[in-house]
C-alpha cells in the first residue's frame, strides 16, 4: 500500500539550539525513518524541499511540494474587520503580530526596533504594534513575562500591546483591519498567518528568510537580526498613507485560484503515488 508522509519543516535542523538533546534525536530519528523507506514525502515549500534533500539525502526522488492554501472567504472577514477593530479598542491604523510567544518567533527584535524609534524621537508618529497568541513556550517558560517587562521598562507598552488569546474569527478580522501583518520570525514552515494576509489583501512586513521570500515575494522584508532594519521598515510603512486594498471580488478570485492550485498539486501527488504502485 502506498504511503505519503507529510513533514512540515526542519526546524530542529535549522535551529538545533532550541531543542533538548533527547527531543532533537526523537525528531531526527523519526524523519530518518520516514525518508529512508519507500513512502513519498510531502513538503509545504521549496525551502523545505531543499532542507529535506540536504539533511536526508535518502529522500531524493521521493518528494513532492504541496503549498497549502487556507479555506477562507475574504468577503465575510473584510465585512467585519472594522467591527473587530473597534471591539478590541484599536486605533484606525496599527501593525498586527499574531504569533505565539515562542522564542524563535523573535518578539525581542520588535521591542528593540521600537526602542530605536523612540531614541530618534519618532515613536509618537508610529501606529502601535498589536499582538495576540499563546504566551507559553515550554522551551523558555519566562519568555513572555520578560518581553512584556522589557517593553514596560522602556515605556513602550502603548506600542507593544498584547490582547491575549482571542477567538480565531477576531484574529483573521484584525489581519484584515491592520495596516500590515508583521512577522519577525527566525523560522517558518508555511505560515498560516501569511496565507491569511494574502487572502485578505493585507500588506506584510516579514523577516527576510527564504520561506517568507517564497511565500510572499511582494512583502517588505527586513533582516531578522537587525532592529535598525525593522525600525526603518516600520517608519516607512507607518508614516505614509494607508495602502489601498483590492476589492472583495478581486480577493475572492485570487483566493479561489490559490485553492485550485493547492487542490491540483495534492491530486497530482496522489495520482503519481498511485501510478507508481500499480
Amino acid at each position: 500500500m502506498p504511503v505519503v508522509s507529510w513533514i512540515p519543516d526542519f526546524q530542529h535542523r535549522r535551529l538545533p539550539h532550541l531543542f533538548p538533546r533527547s527531543a532533537w534525536w526523537r525528531r531526527d530519528l523519526g524523519y530518518r525513518l520516514q525518508t529512508s523507506g519507500n513512502r513519498t514525502i510531502m513538503l509545504s515549500s521549496g525551502d523545505a524541499l531543499a532542507d529535506c534533500k540536504k539533511f536526508y539525502p535518502a529522500s531524493r526522488n521521493k518528494t513532492a511540494v504541496v503549498r497549502f492554501a487556507i479555506d477562507l472567504d475574504p468577503g465575510a472577514i473584510v465585512a467585519r474587520a472594522d467591527e473587530a477593530r473597534q471591539a478590541h479598542g484599536l486605533p484606525a491604523r496599527f501593525f498586527f503580530l499574531p504569533n505565539q510567544f515562542w522564542i524563535h518567533k523573535n518578539h525581542r527584535l520588535v521591542i528593540e526596533a521600537l526602542k530605536h524609534i523612540d531614541q530618534i524621537g519618532a515613536l509618537d508618529s508610529l501606529p502601535p504594534i498589536i499582538l495576540t497568541g499563546r504566551t507559553t513556550d515550554p522551551r523558555d517558560p519566562t519568555l513572555f513575562k520578560r518581553m512584556m517587562e522589557h517593553a514596560e521598562t522602556h515605556r513602550l507598552g502603548s506600542h507593544f500591546r498584547h490582547l491575549g488569546l482571542i477567538p480565531y474569527d477576531d484574529v483573521v478580522a484584525l489581519i484584515g483591519a491592520a495596516d500590515y501583518l508583521l512577522n519577525p520570525s527566525h523560522f517558518e514552515g508555511w505560515s498560516t498567518t501569511v496565507e491569511e494576509a494574502k487572502s485578505l489583501g493585507t500588506p506584510m512586513l516579514l523577516s527576510d528568510i527564504p520561506l517568507h521570500r517564497e511565500q510572499a515575494p511582494g512583502a517588505l522584508f527586513f533582516a531578522p537580526d537587525s532592529a535598525e532594519a525593522l525600525a526603518q521598515r516600520l517608519l516607512e510603512a507607518g508614516q505614509r498613507p494607508r495602502l489601498a486594498r483590492d476589492s472583495v471580488a478581486v480577493l475572492q478570485s485570487r483566493q479561489q485560484m490559490r485553492r485550485r492550485d493547492y487542490a491540483a498539486a495534492l491530486l497530482a501527488l496522489f495520482e503519481n503515488v498511485r501510478g507508481v504502485t500499480q
